[in-house]
């Protein structure tokens, strides 16, 4: 029995000729950029909320100062705090006065 469910990491085509990456690249029948269009229509006019999208901006920015050992490689990347630790740095950047 065939998986139908998507699986990015497993894409069998090279990053830069991916529909995802490009309008008309190439992509496997269970694609979700091709077969999600309606959902990700959806999804791109969250992100262009002001709110969603600062949310998104500082989560990654979270995410890209939370682990050290770059110039290792990807490989190697480990974290250079606790959670609870980035959770607070996460709280005070979005300026949240109440959590929980």
């Amino acid at each position: 029995m065939k998986n139908n469910s998507p699986n990015c990491a497993a894409c069998p085509f090279q990053a830069a000729e991916r529909v995802c990456k490009r309008e008309g690249g190439k992509h496997p029948d269970n694609c979700p950029t091709v077969t999600g269009k309606a959902l990700s229509s959806s999804v791109l006019q969250e992100y262009a909320s002001e709110e969603v999208l600062n949310f998104a901006q500082q989560a990654s920015l979270q995410e890209k100062e939370g682990y050290g050992n770059r110039e290792l490689g990807y490989e190697k990347l480990r974290p250079v705090k606790p959670r609870i630790e980035e959770i607070f740095d996460f709280i005070g950047r979005m300026k949240y006065n109440k959590i929980g």
